[in-house]
């Protein structure tokens, strides 16, 4: 029961009728409307893996500046796991921090986005099914860069013997997944997204507060690093603006759209890159 609460009470959020009105588009059949999504799923996972090829100055200032805040605090992992670290694994089980632990869990914030998607394409609720939609990419396209900077690194974790300095890159090894932390980058792609689609103050403060909460747990019972679950907080807020950012420019409320599209023609699909 525990497992459910969390995700209960980001369900009444999302069905806040104040911030998710029944705006549905002009009558599509059921068939036209899945497709629809899934091209525009594909079409924002393009876009996701080539921005960097877009990043102007500023964003390589930006990303730079991150980059280095990591290394710097991988400097005072050792240090910070000492301080922070107040409690053991084996009393995670029947504890409130359960709660937490498992909003940040791929599998269930997965399943809870298809959850709000469904419900929103049942009931003809645009703006619930695009909100699910969006999750899902968010959850999608930041677990898949996890996958892909845990084999880059080869980071081993905090324990008895750990050292915060101990990356072989390049290996798939159990004990070499530390970074980023998958928790914090789930937690903050899915809280970003309804966040920033509520758009509600309180909604904000309880959706960034859990998420937050997630990460800090993943170091309270020695985890992840201090600097594994700010790397995966922040790919998360990142992953989760990105794909509101683009839903906002279909929408007509953001600027030019650039990078690659895909559209549907007589003889397949037009694949177009816009700068």
């Amino acid at each position: 029961m525990i497992r459910r609460i969390p995700y209960t009470i980001l369900f009444l959020c999302a069905l806040d009728v104040s911030a998710f009105a029944q705006d549905s588009p002009a009558a599509a059949s059921p068939y036209r409307l899945f497709v629809s999504d899934a091209k525009i799923a594909l079409e924002d996972g393009l876009s996701y893996w080539s921005a960097p090829a877009r990043f102007s100055g500023r964003d390589w200032i930006i990303a730079g500046g991150a980059a280095a805040g990591t290394v710097a605090v991988i400097s005072a992992d050792n240090h910070l796991c000492s301080v922070l670290s107040i409690e053991t694994d084996d009393q995670l089980p029947n504890s409130p921090w359960e709660i937490p632990t498992y909003y940040g869990e791929f599998p269930y914030a997965g399943i809870f986005s298809v959850g709000i998607y469904t419900a929103g394409f049942v009931s003809g609720g645009n703006s619930i099914r695009v909100t699910g939609r969006l999750a899902f990419e968010s959850l999608a396209f930041s677990g898949t860069a996890v996958l892909l900077l845990r084999y880059i690194s080869g980071r081993t974790g905090p324990g008895p013997n750990g050292n915060s300095h101990d990356f072989k890159a390049f290996h798939w090894d159990a004990e070499r997944q530390s970074f980023p932390s998958g928790h914090s980058v789930a937690a903050f792609a899915l809280s970003t997204v309804l966040a920033e689609r509520i758009d509600n103050p309180f909604a904000r403060i309880g959706l960034y507060g859990m998420a937050s909460l997630t990460a800090y747990s993943r170091v309270r019972f020695t985890q992840h690093w201090t600097s594994d679950v700010l790397a995966g907080s922040a790919l998360g807020i990142a992953t989760g603006l990105f794909v509101v950012s683009r839903e906002e420019d279909r929408e007509g409320k953001g600027g030019k759209r650039e990078g690659l599209s895909i559209t549907p023609t007589a003889n397949g699909l037009l694949l177009q890159y816009a700068f």
